[in-house]
């Protein structure tokens, strides 16, 4: 059955590169087993399928062949098995899947496996920039016996079952099948007596601290890549890659769009009434000092432009909404002169209402 990649992203066939980066990383934080634990089986498979278009898609020349030929001419120009694995290593490639699939992966002819970070920030840090000290485990290789897995060198002997070539050949009718060989697992070699270290898996679990730097202004969502911080599962061999995915809380008092920050701001309707200077708490200064022009009614916005989350150089503008709030609790002098405040607007009002009346008699007649 022919498999549409883009269709899988959510992008057309024109896409740049750039859109499908943007639509795998939207895909991909949607789909995340970890974000989807009451449906986590339907949302790996999805996840799965995923990756698998994007490793097509943002590869030049794989997409290339993809757009001419399709799936199929992509096995046949790598080869159908070839091909297919290079599709497996894609999903063990991801950290996350070490679960499913049995652990990291011991080949020895590949690049290491990837390691998925997620951390969570709150809008401060977003709006002030920081720095993060994380704690990661990682597969390396056994100091002991530096990766081979044995005791001692001598320990290491060739495999008699492929006569060290990590091959058997069989023949099949016209034609000979090669498969790797289960003996050895592909190695050539079989080890007589494990490191009492790493129990002969010639790799170890290593606790990893990180610092990291996050720019002010990154987004929900938003993927940091540190390469050569993932497993090691041969040391001739470059490490994976760490990818940290970054989650942002929201802010009990402040709404973000982008670059913008929306509030809203509660004032007496005296500061409304005749204009006033409200100090408001924000990141960047203990105090930001908010100008009530005179006659503000209830819901009008006021825009404070180039105070909004910094970034690249550039900052957005903070969108203030007006909330007017009346006092619950007066002295006898408030009262007092908020009960002559309410005649003379009563008596403004009564003489409006009696001038309505009297111009619309005079329109009847």
């Amino acid at each position: 059955m022919e498999k549409d990649y883009y269709n899988r992203l959510g992008v057309n066939k024109n896409a740049t590169q750039e859109e499908i980066k943007k639509a795998f990383r939207k895909a991909a934080l949607k789909y995340h087993p970890d974000k989807n634990p009451e449906g986590k089986k339907e949302a790996e498979e999805k996840f799965k399928e995923i990756n698998e278009a994007y490793a097509v898609l943002s590869d030049p020349e794989k997409r290339s062949i993809y757009d001419k030929y399709g799936y199929e001419g992509l096995r046949g120009q790598y080869g159908g098995s070839q091909f297919d694995d290079f599709i497996s290593s894609i999903f063990k490639n991801f950290g996350f899947f070490d679960d499913i699939f049995g652990g990291f992966a011991q080949s020895h002819s590949k690049k290491g496996t990837d390691i998925q970070i997620d951390i969570t920030m709150d809008l401060e840090e977003v709006f002030n920039g920081t720095e993060k000290e994380i704690t990661i485990k990682r597969t390396v290789p056994c100091e002991k016996c530096n990766g081979s897995g044995a005791a001692t060198p001598s320990d290491i002997t060739t495999c008699a079952h492929c006569n060290g070539t990590g091959k058997i050949r069989r023949q099949q009718f016209f034609f000979t099948v090669s498969q790797t060989c289960p003996y050895c697992n592909g190695t050539g070699k079989i080890i007589t007596k494990k490191c009492s270290n790493c129990k002969g898996n010639g790799y170890i679990i290593q606790k990893e601290k990180i610092e990291i730097k996050i720019e002010s202004g990154i987004d929900n969502g938003a993927i940091l890549l540190y390469k050569g911080k993932g497993n090691i599962v041969d040391p001739e061999y470059p490490a994976g890659d760490l990818y940290i995915v970054t989650y942002i809380k929201e802010d009990p008092i402040f709404k973000r769009d982008g670059m913008n920050l929306y509030v809203e701001l509660p004032i007496p309707f005296t500061s409304a009434m005749f204009g006033d200077k409200l100090e408001l708490d924000y990141f960047d200064q203990k105090k930001l000092t908010v100008n009530i022009p005179p006659k503000t009614s209830n819901g009008d916005i006021l825009k404070l432009r180039g105070y909004g989350i910094p970034k690249g150089g550039y900052r957005g503008d903070l969108i203030i909404q007006m909330k007017l709030i009346t006092p619950k609790r007066m002295n006898k002098t408030q009262e007092a002169v908020l009960k002559k405040f309410h005649k003379l607007t009563k008596d403004n009002y009564d003489i409006l209402n009696k001038l309505k009346k009297v111009l619309k008699k005079r329109f009847k007649k």
